[in-house]
């Protein structure tokens, strides 16, 4: 099984090198959740930045659904925008150039038409030449209504820009994540996700783009550690779920790898 992922990621790792030379271009990078950016494209996103480009980070959820069991959704919001700060800052991004749309968390779907315009008034004012996205392939409503909101807002719009979108929870399904999750509910997920992407076959025909962030590597793992709320135990409480917990840490460690995949539009 083991060998079979490695075969996999090497042929998928041998996809056109993503172009890290683009220098003073506007670039927009939305997340359903603060860490989403990181997870995905975290990187990518330290590489151009060190490069001179203008990137901005726009967060379209609040992110308060995670951990509603054990702290109010006000709290858990003002601490993951501190988070993302501190995340953004890590990557060299400045903390004026992130962007809360606050909708509430897992509700995309029920704001479609908000969400479309306001992000459209964030494509008006940066005018991007390159957008990173979550892709449509994605299996949480948040992250493909995400995808959808952005393609909409710029099919709506008078720009032209390379779009890049990125994968998270397409990622824990087998072979990439081997390790199987705890609880029916979850395993239930597992299974659909690794039968829509045909036990990882999918992915060969779809990723265009491999970004070998070695470089910038560490730079992604200390940003990652900023989003303290997802991924360490809040103020040590036993069963507060972490991102670490997801079959057993494998889920987390395939973004610590040294490349990112892109699908480009």
């Amino acid at each position: 099984m083991q060998f079979y992922k490695k075969i996999l990621i090497k042929f998928l790792s041998s996809k056109k090198a993503f172009d890290f030379s683009a220098k003073g271009k506007n670039i927009v990078v939305f997340a359903p959740h603060p860490d989403d950016e990181t997870l995905g494209c975290g990187g990518t996103i330290a590489e151009l930045a060190s490069s001179g480009n203008n990137i901005n980070i726009v967060f379209l959820t609040d992110g308060t659904s995670s951990h509603t069991k054990f702290i109010s959704r006000q709290e858990l919001k003002s601490i993951r925008i501190k988070e993302a700060e501190k995340a953004a800052y890590e990557l060299g991004i400045k903390s004026g150039n992130l962007h809360f749309l606050e909708i509430t968390d897992g509700n995309l779907d029920k704001q479609y038409k908000k969400t479309v315009s306001l992000i459209a008034e964030t494509l008006k004012n940066n005018k991007p030449d390159i957008i990173f996205v979550t892709s449509g392939k994605e299996f949480p409503d948040d992250h493909f209504f995400t995808n959808k909101s952005v393609l909409e807002a710029v099919k709506e719009s008078s720009i032209s820009p390379d779009i890049y979108e990125y994968l998270i929870w397409y990622w824990h399904s087998w072979p990439f994540t081997l390790s199987f999750p705890e609880g029916k509910k979850n395993m239930l997920r597992f299974i659909f996700r690794s039968l829509k992407t045909f036990a990882g076959l999918q992915p060969i025909f779809h990723i265009n783009y491999c970004a070998d962030i070695s470089a910038s590597l560490k730079k992604k793992s200390n940003a990652l550690n900023q989003h303290k709320s997802q991924i360490e135990r809040y103020n040590g409480i036993a069963d507060w779920p972490v991102l670490g917990d997801v079959s057993k840490g494998e889920f987390l460690n395939f973004f610590l790898s040294e490349y990112e995949f892109f699908i480009k539009r």
